[in-house]
C-alpha cells in the first residue's frame, strides 16, 4: 500500500505545485525531513541482530549512507529535481531493504520448504487439509500443493478419518476431545513460530 498511498501523494503534490506553493514547500521539506531518516538508518543496520549475518553488512551500509547523502545534498540545492532526487533516495532505500532482507527470507524459505516437502512426500495423494491453523506461511502452502498437485484448504466443518490434517497445538487439543489421533510429523510455523502437527484421525 505505501508505494499506491506515495503515488497518491506525489499526484496531489504535483497538482497544487504552481497554485499553492506553501504547501509545496512543507510537502519538500517532509521528503527531506524522510531523507535524513532514511540516511541516517543505514548506519544503524549492521547493529541489528537480524541483518548482523549479512554479507558486507558494514561496508554495504557505509556506502548506503554515503550514496544517499550525496543524493540529499543535491535535492537541498537543486529545487526544480527535488521529487526525481527524491524519488532516487527511495529506489536506493529499496536496494537496502533487498540486500538485507533477502538473505534473511532465503534461509526462512529453506526452513519452510523442507518442511513442506516432507508433509507432501507423507502425505503423498492422500487428501491433505489444515484445521484450526490460521496464519500460515503462504509459501509453505505453494510447495505443498506444487509437491502434492492438489489444493490445500481449511477443514471448515468437524475434522474426518481417512484424511490428513495439518494444525496447530490448539486444534490438535480439541481434535483429541472427541477422537484418537496419529501424529505423522511435527514443525515450527514460519511465520509466527507455532508448533505444527501433521495428523489423521485413527478412530
Amino acid at each position: 500500500l505505501i508505494p499506491l498511498a506515495l503515488t497518491i501523494f506525489v499526484f496531489f503534490y504535483l497538482e497544487n505545485k504552481n497554485q499553492n506553493k506553501r504547501l509545496s514547500s512543507v510537502v519538500e521539506w517532509i521528503f527531506f525531513g524522510a531523507g535524513v531518516l532514511l540516511t541516517v538508518g543505514y548506519l544503524a543496520l549492521p547493529f541489528i541482530p537480524q541483518f548482523a549475518k549479512t554479507p558486507h553488512a558494514e561496508a554495504v551500509a557505509i556506502i548506503l549512507f554515503v550514496l544517499s547523502a550525496i543524493l540529499l545534498y543535491f535535492y537541498f540545492y537543486l529545487r526544480d529535481k527535488r521529487l526525481i532526487i527524491f524519488a532516487i533516495v527511495l529506489i536506493v532505500g529499496r536496494i537496502a531493504f533487498g540486500w538485507y532482507m533477502w538473505p534473511q527470507r532465503a534461509a526462512q524459505f529453506e526452513v519452510y520448504e523442507k518442511d513442506a516437502i516432507e508433509v507432501a512426500q507423507i502425505t503423498a495423494g492422500e487428501p491433505l487439509l489444515y484445521y484450526h491453523a490460521p496464519m500460515l506461511q503462504y509459501g509453505a502452502t505453494y510447495v505443498m500443493t506444487r509437491e502434492k498437485w492438489q489444493l490445500i484448504r481449511q477443514e471448515k466443518q468437524a475434522p474426518k478419518q481417512g484424511v490428513f490434517y495439518i494444525t496447530d497445538d490448539d486444534g490438535l487439543a480439541l481434535i483429541k476431545q472427541e477422537n484418537q489421533v496419529g501424529i505423522f510429523y511435527q514443525y515450527p510455523n514460519v511465520e509466527d513460530g507455532r508448533n505444527l502437527n501433521l495428523i489423521k484421525i485413527i478412530k
